[in-house]
């Protein structure tokens, strides 16, 4: 960058430099000389006096109403100052736009690797049900299963009880320890 200023600085021959740090950096170039000619050429035309009629006809006021040159204007060398400033300052809002965009980038990152551990943790709750539901489905069938033998057990009983009400006599008491032993030993 300074060597763009010290480029421009020489092409201009003492010539003012408007802004150092414009990409249009040309066409102020080119303008330049010719704003500074029209200054010239003021300078070198005639006071004209103003009617009579104005109250400020005095010849201090005429004077004061040219376009007076400014030290920024005709002081190549005062311009450097202000244009490393505004490049710095370029650079310092580069700089930090770069800064803030890191840590947006860091910040959105962050919320997406908690987004995915959640849906980790998800996804093992998940797993987790699943078991449970095949662990439950399981001990349900096998409750079913063993009320079906319970009930076939029960039928067994009745059928035992059945028969010993039905033959009688003296055999019944020991056909009745008969089916309690199979309903008790058969466990």
């Amino acid at each position: 960058m300074r060597r763009n200023v010290r480029e421009r600085l020489e092409k201009t021959d003492g010539s003012p430099v408007l802004d150092a740090t414009s990409s249009k950096g040309n066409e102020k170039e080119t303008s330049a000389p010719a704003s500074s000619e029209s200054v010239k050429h003021e300078n070198d035309s005639m006071d004209v006096d103003r009617p009579a009629s104005s109250p400020q006809a005095s010849d201090s006021n005429a004077m004061t109403t040219h376009a007076p040159q400014t030290s920024a204007n005709s002081n190549p060398m005062a311009t450097i100052p202000l244009a490393l400033t505004a490049a710095r300052a370029s650079a310092l809002a580069s700089h930090e736009e770069r800064a803030l965009t890191a840590l947006v980038s860091r910040a959105t990152n962050i919320q997406l690797a908690k987004l995915e551990l959640k849906l980790q943790q998800f996804a093992e709750m998940e797993s987790v049900l699943q078991a449970e539901r095949r662990d439950l489905e399981r001990r349900r069938q096998q409750l079913f299963l063993d009320r079906l033998a319970f009930r076939r057990r029960m039928r067994e009983v009745e059928e035992g009880l059945r028969r010993v009400n039905v033959s009688g006599g003296a055999d019944s008491a020991a056909a009745m320890e008969d089916v309690m032993q199979g309903l008790w030993g058969g466990e």
